[in-house]
């Protein structure tokens, strides 16, 4: 109706990996809170830094890929989505 255009996004689909999740349950066992996915410190923070400026730099007709996590990978465990599977955002967006 604004002619705008809007991108979904879930801090969800910024989970780490499932190999770093398992990484950091390994290398932090007397910390439970960040075995598993969710809390502080579970979150890929270059990954969305670097999404949320790709997006709000897209100019007309420049494309740019949203990651995605796949929740029931690993039983259940979770994993990102392969770089391929990510949905393809073009610009302008705001």
């Amino acid at each position: 109706h604004e002619g705008l255009s809007a991108v979904q996004l879930s801090i969800d689909d910024f989970y780490l990996t499932h190999a770093e999740l398992r990484r950091l349950e390994r290398d932090r066992p007397d910390q439970p809170l960040l075995h598993g996915r969710g809390n502080p410190g579970t979150h890929d923070m270059p990954l969305m830094t670097s999404t949320l400026g790709a997006l709000r730099g897209l100019s007309a007709g420049e494309v740019a890929a949203v990651p995605r996590y796949d929740k029931s990978a690993y039983s259940g465990a979770g994993d990102r989505a392969p770089r391929d599977a990510w949905p393809a955002v073009t610009g302008p967006v705001g």
